[in-house]
């Protein structure tokens, strides 16, 4: 969903930042649009599985701005949800494109199995659309309904399943306001 989301953005050759990005797989893919950096908490396990690219600390200087920024299941584990949201706006360029995917707390917290880390703040799909709300226009916003509405048949969750809520994911495609 990501990827293909970054296709329909249409931005040749994009300079993108994978905000969360762990042992920095994804970044490795994002790479392969542009330049791609990472950031996260504890970037060391990225920088030695991929020292090619450029990983940053949460607390270092990010000194650019990017076409694109992706948000990969990370909001649900800050703590401040808002602020999180400020830096997003503030290193993402004029024309640029938010991706973000995180739980849909519909789904996801009648599923206790799903609450695994040990700061999970799944959101909704009013909670998501406010908090993006105040530095984004969010142009798609989105489940994920692939194999988790067993109860609802395959064709109505292809047809209906972003107002059934039913995906245990959410993704959000934003534009800076």
């Amino acid at each position: 969903e990501i990827l293909r989301e970054i296709h329909l953005a249409g931005i040749k050759t994009p300079r993108v930042l994978d905000m969360g990005c762990g042992t920095g797989w994804m970044t490795a893919v994002l790479s392969q649009f542009g330049e791609a950096h990472g950031v996260d908490l504890a970037p060391e396990a990225a920088r030695a599985f991929h020292p090619e690219l450029t990983f940053y600390d949460v607390g270092a200087t990010i000194p650019d701005r990017y076409d694109i920024i992706v948000s990969q299941e990370v909001v649900e584990h800050v703590e401040d949800q808002k602020a999180y949201m400020k830096l997003v706006a503030q290193l993402l360029k004029p024309e640029g494109v938010f991706i973000l995917t995180t739980p849909n707390a519909k789904v996801s917290l009648r599923n206790p199995q799903f609450l695994v880390q040990p700061k999970e703040k799944h959101l909704t799909r009013r909670e998501l659309r406010e908090l993006l709300s105040e530095y984004f226009q969010v142009t798609e916003l989105r489940s994920f309904v692939f194999g988790y509405a067993k109860n609802v048949p395959y064709r109505v969750q292809m047809r209906f399943g972003e107002y059934l809520d039913s995906g245990l994911h959410f993704i959000a495609v934003c534009r800076p306001r």
